[in-house]
């Protein structure tokens, strides 16, 4: 009788243990795998994002280069046909890079919020005057912006700004902008390529040593009725 109790003492002890290993599994999912297939040639990579985590675009991992090509961002097929942008990441995927050698890059209005260097190259050139120093810009596209999804024509400002002139040993301290030689709004053109050439500023002085040292920066400040780029790789 004894030995009968102490079976079902064990037998009643290994069932709560059971109950209880099982009511209290606070195991989460473990982080899926996604497999980056750039379709360059390269080894596929691997990332492991958080479970459940959303893929929601280009930047979703870290955007690959390749020469003569824009990135055009992450598909669930190797055509490139579907895109993996919304896919929850809840199991082991691969998820395939597209490329383009023509993408359409839309301009918002704050001017920050585009890579204008990528886009546009700005030149100074200067003249002195007898009582001024006359300061021209010139604005010429890197890329061809001529495609059918690029805007006729949109307007731009651009700002020149005076650099310190503060030195030490000889060098100058820093690129500190210590004054703005003024601010234009002015059109960009598809039917010129969007080069704009000799944009003059006011007739107002200029310190000597803007002119002769080359310390001043032309900068798009902001950029009018949210054109659109279509650019091609050349």
């Amino acid at each position: 009788m004894k030995k009968f109790a102490t079976l079902c003492a064990v037998g009643l002890l290994a069932a709560t243990l059971a109950f209880a290993f099982t009511g209290c599994d606070t195991n989460t999912p473990g982080k899926p795998v996604v497999t980056l297939d750039l379709q360059d040639g390269s080894a596929p990579k691997q990332v492991e994002p958080p479970f459940g985590n959303y893929i929601s675009g280009k930047d979703s991992f870290e955007a690959p280069t390749r020469d003569d090509w824009f990135f055009n961002g992450w598909f669930l097929d190797k055509a490139c046909t579907v895109s993996a942008h919304d896919t929850r990441v809840t199991e082991d995927i691969t998820v395939y890079a597209g490329w383009t050698d023509t993408i359409t890059v839309a301009m918002n209005q704050t001017a920050d919020s585009v890579p204008y260097t990528e886009l546009f190259d700005i030149s100074i050139t200067a003249s002195a005057a007898s009582s001024h120093t006359n300061l021209f810009v010139t604005v010429t596209p890197k890329k061809d912006f001529t495609g059918a999804a690029s805007t006729e024509k949109f307007e731009i400002q651009v700002s020149l700004r005076w650099l310190s002139d503060e030195k030490f040993m000889g060098e100058y301290v820093s690129d500190e902008v210590v004054a703005h030689a003024s601010a234009r709004e002015i059109y960009l053109e598809k039917s010129n390529g969007y080069t704009l050439t000799n944009f003059k500023t006011a007739a107002e002085p200029v310190p000597a040593y803007v002119f002769n040292n080359q310390r001043t920066v032309a900068v798009i400040n902001y950029v009018f009725d949210e054109p659109t780029l279509q650019c091609k790789h050349k």
